[in-house]
């Protein structure tokens, strides 16, 4: 498949996602009955979805490693955490919580994990810029370390701050210019990875950061009783799962490849196993065991076809060549070629 092939994908997925989130914009100013009892449903499903997604990720790293594929399952490992706290300290419907928290405290978790994010995507995009223009990159052992370090510690940094500003009311995106330099950071990640040759997990994660971009914008205009509240988390769900749609199918090839190498090395096992048998055979002579070799692997070169097989050797002054030929309606027809291997004189 083409590189136009592959990529066709994307710009209609961004101009779905672009086409959701204008709709939501201007069509989701209208007041409607509180659905906030969805809010931790859809803070679950978000959860699940980066713990499948980092999961997933690690695993493909088995059959194809990548200093980027790195970067985003720490990404969403760490939003996995993130989450999890988050939907401890999530009000639900009633007002209630798990956990007892300040009143702004699960907004400044929002706040902060998005910035969180924005590193590792632009750690991300300046991996892959750096791979694919043959630049060196630090060592596998250095990647995985700092990563995994930044796996744990990123969330701690974020939940300590959270706590310390909890008291704190976080205002809107155009207010705080965090939220500004967040999608700063994603939109740029986005167009490095999208126009950046990768592969399709590369490409799909391309799309996330669209969504989440998107749905960092529309916090500026939610209010938790509107659409377009309700249509924030469906784009946060979205990047959620996007890119584990693409590790699996990733992954389901590559078994698919190791099925395909298995069996084919199964079969030439056969072969070498048919022709072992016929080596050892007491009941041939030299010949007849010959040319049933001869006739064994070209039956397994080119099984249920025409086929021919030819072995030259030299006997004497003369080059021999031993041919097997079989065709649908003709036994097995051995023929025997001999050419004079001194060169004549004129």
């Amino acid at each position: 498949m083409t590189r136009r092939g592959r990529l066709s994908l994307v710009p209609v997925a961004a101009a779905a996602l672009v086409a959701y989130s204008a709709g939501a914009t201007v069509l989701g100013r209208a007041t409607v009955p509180s659905l906030l009892f969805l809010v931790p449903s859809a803070v679950v499903a978000t959860m699940l979805g980066c713990i499948a997604t980092g999961v997933v990720l690690l695993v493909t790293l088995r059959t194809r490693w990548r200093a980027s594929r790195v970067m985003l399952a720490g990404s969403y490992l760490s939003t996995a955490l993130i989450a999890i706290l988050f939907l401890l300290v999530t009000r639900f419907a009633d007002g209630s919580q798990i956990i007892v928290t300040p009143r702004y405290f699960g907004s400044w978790i929002l706040q902060l994990w998005e910035l969180v994010l924005g590193a590792y995507a632009l750690a991300f995009a300046a991996v892959l810029l750096r791979v694919e223009r043959g630049d060196t990159i630090p060592s596998r052992r250095t990647i995985s370390g700092v990563v995994w370090t930044a796996f744990v510690v990123l969330p701690l940094v974020t939940i300590s701050a959270a706590w310390t500003l909890g008291t704190r009311e976080t205002g809107t995106l155009t207010e705080n210019g965090l939220g500004i330099a967040i999608v700063l950071e994603l939109f740029v990640a986005t167009g490095a990875v999208a126009f950046v040759k990768g592969d399709r997990i590369e490409r799909a994660n391309a799309i996330a950061l669209l969504a989440l971009a998107l749905a960092t914008l529309l916090d500026v205009f939610d209010r938790p009783t509107t659409l377009t509240y309700y249509a924030e988390m469906t784009l946060y769900a979205v990047w959620g799962f996007v890119v584990l749609g693409a590790a699996v199918s990733e992954l389901l090839s590559a078994y698919d490849r190791l099925d395909r190498t298995e069996e084919a090395l199964f079969e030439h096992t056969q072969r070498l196993a048919a022709m072992w048998e016929i080596a050892g055979d007491a009941s041939l002579d030299e010949a007849e065991r010959f040319q049933a070799i001869l006739d064994a692997g070209s039956r397994a070169i080119r099984p249920g076809q025409i086929f021919s097989g030819h072995v030259a050797r030299l006997d004497g002054e003369e080059i021999v060549v031993e041919s097997v030929v079989g065709r649908r309606d003709f036994p097995m027809i051995p023929c025997v070629y001999r050419v004079s291997a001194t060169p004549s004189r004129r």
